[in-house]
């Protein structure tokens, strides 16, 4: 879970795009930082997770 701030205008615009495809902000903001990693060659799947201290 993250939290980010936008501007107004820009959160209308990805519930809007999120309105016409059918799904949530979420998926929007997820597919465009995925996109953006591919982008900058960045396979974030084979980054290794780190263990939870007990």
């Amino acid at each position: 879970m993250i939290t980010i701030k936008l501007d107004p205008k820009m959160k209308k615009g990805i519930e809007k795009l999120a309105d016409e495809q059918l799904v949530n902000m979420s998926t929007v903001i997820r597919q465009a930082v995925d996109k953006y990693l591919k982008e900058h060659d960045i396979d974030w799947r084979k980054i290794p997770e780190k263990k939870a201290k007990k």
